[in-house]
């Protein structure tokens, strides 16, 4: 099974090093960034499951944080962490896009309990790309409401497009989400692509997945 992937947007590095330590364990692999630009820009680049934001950052505010991952992903879980004990702070955390907000200190059964629940939630639950939709727990996909009759791979690589809402995806990263040997399956990216293609414009999408050159692939709407 393919652990979580899990941004840590985090300055204290006593705290920093103890959950990529501890949530390893969990099933969740940790990449850790200490500064607002850092995790900006970690946000933007890479595919996440799940985003740990503290609020008290070097460089800029976790509440700033949040809504700009928040305008380009509307759909990545984002669970604010902070030592802040006011109510005022939790509401603020929520109104700029958090879906959830825990004080520090915590324990760690508590944080992945939180974490998991998060995740749960995006895994039932659609996900919308303009004209596009799916289903992940259905494995069903539409656009304009109407049903794709997509092959499990068409789906998952859709899928993996809806919800990195427009970023950039590599070959790689579709390789990790669709579970595949990668000496086998990295010679068919380009063919189920162009199915993918295909059947998106016959079914009108007003969505199409462009190639960036050397990098990978993200999903535009015309």
């Amino acid at each position: 099974m393919t652990d979580h992937r899990i941004l840590l947007v985090e300055d204290d590095p006593l705290i920093s090093k103890s959950l990529s330590l501890s949530l390893p364990f969990a099933g969740f692999s940790v990449a850790v960034c200490e500064s607002f630009q850092s995790g900006l820009a970690a946000a933007q680049q890479q595919v996440f499951d799940l985003i740990l934001l503290d609020i008290n950052l070097p460089d800029g505010d976790g509440f700033s944080l949040c809504r700009a991952i928040r305008a380009r992903d509307a759909a990545v879980p984002i669970l604010m962490l902070t030592a802040k004990a006011d109510e005022q702070s939790a509401v603020t955390g929520i109104e700029c896009g958090a879906d959830d907000y825990i004080r520090k200190p915590y324990g760690i059964h508590e944080l992945t309990a939180r974490m998991r629940g998060l995740l749960d939630k995006r895994e039932h639950r659609p996900c919308t790309f303009g004209s596009l939709r799916v289903d992940t727990q259905k494995y069903m996909a539409w656009c304009c409401d109407c049903e794709l009759n997509l092959g499990k791979r068409e789906f998952l690589i859709l899928s993996l497009l809806i919800q990195n809402n427009g970023a950039i995806i590599t070959r790689d990263q579709i390789l990790a989400a669709t579970d595949q040997n990668a000496e086998i399956y990295d010679r068919t990216i380009d063919s189920h692509l162009s199915h993918l293609r295909k059947k998106l414009k016959q079914a009108g999408a007003t969505e199409k997945i462009t190639p960036v050159y050397g990098v990978g692939y993200r999903l535009e709407s015309e």
